[in-house]
């Protein structure tokens, strides 16, 4: 399991499943049907669960010295992200399942 694009390969699986959840959440949240707002409730927690996880367990850095430069990457970065991004449909999806007529045009 040593081999690089195993480990650069699951913490990108890991947040393009966050991206993609996140994006679901959002789209279930305007659906009439009740269980499809429980389900992006749900989508956006595994969000923040696979977020978290991925800011303690699945980081990959890599840093390497050309010339007098310094390179590194971290995939901390993009669960931050993904991490803001849920949070962030959660009080969306929030909003709109229990405030669904402020800001519709309906």
């Amino acid at each position: 399991m040593d081999s690089p694009f195993v480990l650069l390969g699951i913490p990108t699986v890991v947040w393009l499943g966050c991206l993609v959840s996140c994006g679901w959440a959002l789209k279930w949240s305007i659906a009439p049907k009740r269980w499809q707002k429980g389900v992006s409730v749900l989508l956006c927690l595994l969000v923040l669960l696979l977020s978290y996880c991925g800011l303690k367990l699945f980081t990959v850095s890599y840093s390497t010295t050309t010339g007098n430069s310094t390179w590194r990457i971290d995939s901390w970065w993009f669960f931050l992200g993904s991490l803001i991004l849920g949070l962030l449909t959660l009080v969306m999806v929030g909003w709109r399942c229990f405030f669904p007529k402020i800001g519709s045009n309906r």
